[in-house]
């Protein structure tokens, strides 16, 4: 899509790997792609390494008109004069950068680099869900439950693939919740900003009416 959309001739997408703390090569277009499936000599870099590296460490955007006047820069597949990066932040933790270069000096332009931030914000959010539901999957391998248990929690990971609205999400999940204890009464309470309050989005009751 950043390709086709922006004219670009080359993306990279760096994965933050939080065990060897690198950022890793997963994804690319362009000289470094071989194929759809497969990265020629795919890089790995330490947070502050390059202008990759650099953005890892600041959390920033990088917008380089000339590459020759940045004292960081490593060459990859080949050497060119532009290069813009930005990271992919959720939650205020680093996922990962996407990052691009072209042959041309001055070739990116602030509109590309906003467009670039616009989209690594989207992916981070895209990429963090997937790895929680990685995690939760790998956690109820482990553990010893009983395969209703099981289900249930694959259902309420799924859910943030399957519900298009928050009112989807809780219908759902108390109806999850109602298949391993009772669930008559259920609500969801959530935490406002200010610390002191709450506000229940969503709330089922036997009994009582009770008015949004």
């Amino acid at each position: 899509n950043v390709v086709s959309a922006l004219g670009f001739n080359d993306v990279v997408v760096y994965l933050w790997d939080e065990q060897q703390q690198l950022l890793i090569q997963r994804s690319a277009y362009g000289g470094k792609s071989i194929d759809k499936q497969t990265i020629n000599n795919p890089i790995k870099l330490a947070l502050g390494q390059g202008v990759v590296g650099q953005v890892g460490l600041t959390q920033k955007p990088l917008l380089i008109t000339n590459t020759q006047e940045f004292s960081g820069y490593i060459v990859d597949d080949a050497t060119r004069l532009s290069e813009v990066a930005v990271p992919m932040i959720a939650e205020g933790r680093l996922i990962g950068v996407i990052d691009s270069e072209n042959e041309a000096e001055g070739f990116y332009t602030e509109r590309d680099l906003k467009t670039l931030m616009a989209i690594s914000s989207i992916a981070a959010i895209k990429l963090q869900s997937v790895t929680i539901v990685d995690k939760l999957h790998r956690t109820v391998e482990q553990l010893e439950y009983s395969g209703k248990i099981q289900d249930a929690l694959f259902e309420i990971a799924e859910l943030i693939f399957r519900t298009e609205t928050m009112q989807q999400f809780y219908e759902h999940l108390h109806r999850c919740i109602a298949k391993l204890t009772f669930a008559e009464n259920f609500y969801v309470a959530m935490e406002k900003d200010d610390g002191k309050s709450v506000s229940i989005p969503y709330c089922r009751d036997e009994h009582d009416d009770i008015p949004e």
